[in-house]
């Protein structure tokens, strides 16, 4: 799970992998002609594209079912964030991962990846071995709605500046930590086309030791994470609404700093000393990993991956392993500037329009249509998703009114409401209700269904 380093710097952007969405798109194509010859759909209600429903997905789930990197980054002879560490003649070696944005290849080039290659065991946060309908459920609010826990000012601001590609009923039931880390990845892309090829170095670790059959262990679940993580509600509601670009680009350049660079300076703004948050989300953590960790270290051959902020300050694993008594060096060499650079400084939410006078109007007219056609008999969002046509209705109706806000600013002034901003909700409008009964496992056992499913399940393969 990509937990942020701290508070102050938000959770670098990561792309799902190029050729999954094409992958996705001709399965789905496939799926949506057998399903189409039986109904006729109006063009402007008929359902989603489901590609475009996996990319909503992915863009919560990648950093931990993120695909390897296509673009390793620059070459690179000096590892990124790596430490030795040595008691009794054992060597083991601690890696400050980058959860995204930054390849494997370019943070631990050879000869230094024998620090993996050669491992006994690797240690990393948790296992992201789930699939798609556990990661959903964690990703998931149980909770009220986000409308009804920021202000409405905040909640449009951030639903109109994510729309081309975070449709309303994602940010009304996403968890708020899971919001506020996907919304950076969000803003970063234009389209949705533009989310591809950032690789998970989190993920890629795990791979290759999957690949060499080396042992790997965890220091937490991904469940603990999520608890963790839910406990800080407050925080991350506070961190959702406008943003400016001084503030966005300054965590851009710290992160930059740290995961290009390896440069330990930026300590403090990543981990915030003092902060309490911080404690929470490293030095907490820390402590209680290092009972954990110690006898692999003792043993010798272990390679431990986490966060990089987890190995920074006073609280870092660094600092704790060295009062332990084991003989910690720093591997890494700051490396020159370059042009490569954290996504982030461009993550910018400027306030809301005012809130159109005719609003309420406005639902009445455009959602009702959408809402019968969506859920009518035979259609595939009812009979996958919601089969009981009120259930089906009154999910529609809620989701697609969210949809007509975050879209109304897009409306002529005149009044008038073209079929592209009806086409607009009503591919919107399913998204909540799809990701929900996933979530939950309720998809309709039909062979229509199974294929939908499983090209979300499969992540498009």
């Amino acid at each position: 799970m990509a937990i942020r380093p701290a508070a102050a710097a938000p959770v670098v952007r990561q792309r799902p992998g190029q050729g999954l969405r094409a992958a996705a798109s001709r399965r789905c194509r496939r799926v949506a002609s057998r399903h189409g010859r039986r109904r006729r759909v109006h063009p402007d209600t008929r359902p989603p594209p489901h590609g475009y429903l996996l990319l909503f997905l992915l863009l919560a789930c990648a950093p931990k079912l993120g695909v390897s990197a296509n673009n390793p980054g620059p070459a690179a002879e000096n590892p990124l964030l790596l430490w030795r560490v040595e008691r009794a003649g054992r060597a083991s070696h601690l890696l400050g991962t980058c959860h995204l944005g930054v390849s494997l290849d370019y943070a631990l080039p050879k000869p230094h990846d024998a620090a993996l290659t050669a491992a006994a065991v690797v240690y990393t946060e948790a296992d992201l071995a789930l699939d798609v309908s556990q990661m959903v459920g964690l990703l998931w609010s149980k909770g009220p709605g986000l409308s009804t826990r920021i202000s409405p000012e905040r909640w449009d601001a951030v639903a109109i500046a994510a729309r081309d590609t975070l449709p309303a009923p994602l940010l009304e039931h996403l968890e708020p930590w899971a919001l506020a880390s996907v919304l950076p990845l969000v803003l970063s892309a234009k389209t949705p086309g533009e989310l591809a090829d950032t690789p998970s170095m989190d993920a890629e670790i795990q791979k290759r030791a999957r690949a060499r059959d080396i042992p790997m262990r965890h220091v937490e679940t991904l469940e603990q994470q999520a608890a963790l993580l839910r406990g800080l509600d407050d925080t991350f509601l506070a961190e959702i609404g406008p943003t400016d670009a001084a503030s966005a680009a300054a965590a851009a350049d710290a992160l930059t700093a740290l995961c290009f660079r390896a440069d330990l300076s930026v300590s403090d703004v990543i981990t915030e000393p003092g902060n309490p948050v911080s404690d929470v989300l490293l030095g907490a953590r820390n402590r209680a990993w290092v009972p954990t960790l110690r006898p692999a270290l003792d043993a010798g051959g272990a390679l431990v991956a986490v966060g990089a902020g987890h190995m920074l300050g006073d609280a870092g694993l660094v600092a704790l392993l060295r009062a332990e008594g084991f003989t910690v060096t720093q591997l890494t060499t700051t490396r020159p500037v370059t042009d490569a650079r954290m996504p982030g400084g461009d993550a910018v939410i400027p306030p809301a329009p005012p809130a159109r006078a005719d609003l309420a109007a406005l639902v009445d007219r455009v959602v009702p249509p959408i809402a019968a056609s969506l859920c009518a008999d035979g259609q595939v969002i009812r009979t996958c998703f919601a089969p009981d046509g009120d259930t089906c209705r009154a999910r529609i109706e809620e989701d697609a009114a969210l949809c007509v806000r975050q879209h109304a600013d897009t409306l002529p002034a005149d009044g008038t409401v073209p079929p592209r901003f009806s086409a607009a909700v009503a591919t919107c409008a399913p998204t909540g209700l799809i990701l929900d009964a996933i979530g939950r496992g309720a998809v309709t056992d039909a062979p229509v269904c199974a294929l939908l499913e499983g090209a979300v399940r499969s992540g498009g393969k």
